[in-house]
């Protein structure tokens, strides 16, 4: 079973909006690559066949790149999120009601270098209820949001408690079916769907142990140059 990785493109990167002026996160460059270019070739890596990118903010500076970038062995395909502000989960929403069928998710600017297929796995083993991926943060690299209470965990973005150890990695798979509660809901963060899902125990976790890197920062911006650079993949 392959599953399609819906990304989440359409910020404004505000965090960071020095150098997003011109150029949406996903395209800002490393070695002459754009973000982007990272994350599909590690899909690709991952044997990934589609992938869905959303977008909103500066949408003729990615249809302009994937008109000029071609990649090989999968299929890419542009969404634009619209004229009204619809929120990640919105954004998602609209996407997995097109294609009927459950897909990851990640973020324009994160890049995540753990075994998807293993992620899928679980998420099979587990009568494919919505998972979401957590890493053991402590508050290390941003503050954590998520925590285990026995055989369930809650996550929730708002609320943010000192037993909370963990944090959101930044990759789910998530079905329609998910939407129920938001389904006359236009505009939403896809945080208040895993809060509501987690809360009501309809979502399952898995545990990863290798960091994730992010652009959504100048630190992160800095630390993923660093690890490019280090794991030769800018080359």
């Amino acid at each position: 079973m392959q599953l399609p990785v819906i990304i989440l493109a359409g910020g404004k990167g505000t965090r960071v909006k020095k150098i997003t002026k011109n150029y949406p996160k996903a395209l800002l460059k490393f070695y002459d690559k754009p973000f982007i270019e990272y994350q599909i070739n590690y899909l690709i890596k991952q044997n990934v066949k589609e992938i869905i990118v959303s977008i909103r903010y500066k949408p003729k500076e990615f249809i302009e790149y994937f008109k000029k970038k071609k990649f090989d062995n999968i299929k890419i395909r542009i969404i634009k999120d619209g004229k009204d502000l619809v929120g990640t989960g919105g954004a998602v929403k609209k996407i997995l009601n097109k294609i009927n069928q459950s897909c990851f998710i990640i973020y324009g600017d994160s890049y995540l270098p753990i075994n998807f297929s293993k992620i899928k796995d679980t998420f099979l083993k587990n009568k494919k209820k919505p998972i979401m991926v957590i890493y053991k943060n402590n508050n290390k690299f941003d503050k954590s949001n998520v925590y285990i209470k026995g055989n369930k965990f809650i996550y929730d973005k708002f609320n943010k408690t000192k037993k909370m150890q963990y944090i959101d990695y930044g990759l789910s798979i998530l079905n329609s079916k998910d939407f129920k509660s938001f389904k006359n809901k236009k505009s939403f963060d896809l945080s208040e769907v895993y809060n509501k899902l987690s809360i009501e125990n309809k979502m399952y976790y898995k545990k990863v142990n290798k960091k994730f890197y992010e652009i959504g920062s100048y630190g992160g911006i800095k630390n993923f140059k660093r690890y490019i650079k280090k794991n030769e993949i800018h080359k």
